[in-house]
C-alpha cells in the first residue's frame, strides 16, 4: 500500500523560531536537538519583512484592499500596507511589527518550505482572521487556516470575512471552528460564557449559518470554491466537516475499557473513529474520501535512540495531542504505522519542545524521512487548500445539507 498523508502544523507562539530586530535567526540544527538540549546550529538570517512580489490588483483597482502587498510594502490585518520592516542588523523591527508577528511569518515560511499542506492559527494571539490576510500577502502556496469562534458574533459576517479571505488569497483559507475559549468571546463582546451545552448549540447553529451563506455566494468565489471546513469534533461533525481532527479528548479516550492503553490501542482507537467518521459522511449523502481525518500529534524529535530512551512522554497533552517522541526514524515508524493501518489520513502536528528549534527540527528531519518512505509529496502540486488535501472544488450552487442535529 502507498499511501501519502497530509500533514497540518499548528503553530502556538512558542513554536516559532526566534527573531532579533526585523530579522529572524533561524536555527538549522546540524543534528536533532533533544529534550531540554539545544543542537549546535549553523546560523542562517532570513529577513522576516520579505516583501511580495508584484501582484495584480484586486477588483476594484486598489491593491490594499485585497489584503495583498504592493511592492516593497507588507499587507497588514485589515488590508492596509505595512513597512516592509526591513531593518539594519542590529536594529529594532520597525513600529507595529512587534516580535511574535516577526516570529510567526518566520514560522510560517519555513513550513512553506518544507511543503507542509497548511498552518493552523491558533486563537489565543491577534486576531486570526487579520493575520490570514497579512500571511496571504507574504505566501504562494501554503493553506491558511484560521481558528475562529462560532459562538460568538455575526455568523454571516464571519461568513463573508473568511470568504473574501479565501477568495484574495486564491483560495488557500480554511475555518477552524474554535472551541469558543474566552478570549475568543472576549472579542466580540461577550461578557460571560454560557454553558458546555449551550455554547454547542449555538456553534452548531453558526456553522449551520455559515455553509448556508457559502451555499449562497455566487461572487467573487475562489478556485476551491469556498472554505475548507476544519472541526476537532466527533465523528458526528463528518455530516459536513471536510477535515476531522482527532484529539483524544473529543473521542475514545485512555478511559475507553475496548481499547486499553499503549500504542496499538491508540491505533484502534483511530481506526474505530475514522471509520465512524466516514460511515457519518456516507448516511449524509457524502462521499467518505471527501471527509479527512486527522489525528492531532505533538513530535518530540531527539537525535539519538539514546536520547529518544530517556524522553518519557505524556500519554497525551492537555489539548487532547497524542505525543509521539523519538528520533526522526523511530517518530516517522509510528506515524506510517498509523497510517497503513486506517487510523488515519495524515496528522495535525505541534513541534513539541521549549526551545526553537523545534520546528526547524520537524520541517528538517522529519518530513525528508516520510518523503524518503514515499508517504509525503515532495513538493506543492496545486496551488489550493482543497487541492492539497486532495478534496473536491465547492463550486457554486452546491448545496450541502447541514446535517448537525446532535453534534455536540
Amino acid at each position: 500500500m502507498n499511501r501519502r498523508i497530509h500533514l497540518t502544523l499548528t503553530l502556538p507562539p512558542r513554536a516559532a523560531p526566534r527573531a532579533t530586530g526585523a530579522t529572524a535567526a533561524v536555527n538549522r540544527p546540524s543534528r536533532v536537538a533533544g529534550p531540554g538540549r539545544v543542537a549546535e546550529p549553523s546560523r542562517i538570517s532570513e529577513p522576516s519583512g520579505v516583501a511580495e512580489p508584484a501582484r495584480e490588483a484586486a477588483p476594484g483597482g486598489e491593491a490594499a484592499s485585497s489584503g495583498r502587498a504592493a511592492p516593497g510594502r507588507e499587507a497588514a490585518p485589515g488590508g492596509e500596507a505595512a513597512s516592509s520592516g526591513r531593518a539594519a542588523p542590529g536594529r529594532e523591527a520597525a513600529p507595529g511589527r512587534p516580535a511574535d508577528i516577526d516570529r510567526l511569518l518566520a514560522a510560517v515560511r519555513l513550513a512553506e518550505a518544507a511543503g507542509l499542506d497548511a498552518v493552523t492559527l491558533t486563537d489565543d494571539g491577534p486576531d486570526p482572521a487579520g493575520l490570514l490576510a497579512r500571511l496571504a500577502a507574504v505566501t504562494e502556496r501554503i493553506g491558511l487556516i484560521g481558528t475562529l469562534p462560532a459562538a460568538h458574533g455575526d455568523p454571516l459576517e464571519l461568513a463573508r470575512r473568511l470568504a473574501d479571505l479565501d477568495f484574495l488569497s486564491g483560495g488557500r483559507v480554511g475555518w477552524h471552528v474554535g472551541s469558543d475559549n474566552p478570549t475568543g468571546a472576549a472579542r466580540f463582546g461577550a461578557l460571560e460564557e454560557p454553558g458546555r451545552p449551550e455554547r454547542a448549540r449555538r456553534r452548531t447553529e453558526a456553522v449551520g449559518a455559515v455553509l448556508a451563506r457559502w451555499n449562497r455566494r455566487n461572487d467573487l468565489l475562489s478556485a476551491q470554491g469556498r472554505p475548507v471546513l476544519v472541526w476537532p469534533g466527533g465523528a458526528e461533525v463528518a455530516g459536513v466537516a471536510d477535515v476531522v481532527i482527532h484529539a483524544r479528548s473529543t473521542a475514545h479516550d485512555n478511559r475507553d475499557p475496548e481499547h486499553g492503553r499503549g500504542e496499538r490501542a491508540g491505533i484502534a482507537r483511530s481506526r474505530a473513529f475514522r471509520t465512524a467518521v466516514r460511515a457519518t459522511a456516507h448516511a449524509a449523502g457524502r462521499d467518505p474520501d471527501a471527509v479527512l481525518v486527522l489525528p492531532a500529534v505533538t513530535t518530540l524529535l531527539s537525535s539519538t535512540e539514546h536520547e529518544a530512551r530517556e524522553v518519557t512522554p505524556l500519554p497525551a497533552r492537555r489539548d487532547g495531542h497524542r505525543a509521539v517522541a523519538g528520533t526522526p526514524g523511530r517518530v516517522a515508524d509510528e506515524l506510517e504505522r498509523w497510517v497503513r493501518a486506517g487510523a488515519a489520513d495524515g496528522f495535525d502536528v505541534v513541534p513539541g519542545g521549549d526551545g526553537p528549534d523545534a520546528l526547524e527540527a520537524f520541517t528538517e528531519h522529519l518530513v525528508p524521512e516520510l518523503r524518503r518512505r514515499g508517504l509525503f509529496r515532495d513538493g506543492y502540486e496545486n496551488r489550493t487548500l482543497r487541492g492539497h488535501l486532495g478534496l473536491p472544488v465547492a463550486p457554486a450552487g452546491r448545496r450541502r445539507a447541514a446535517s448537525l442535529t446532535g453534534s455536540r
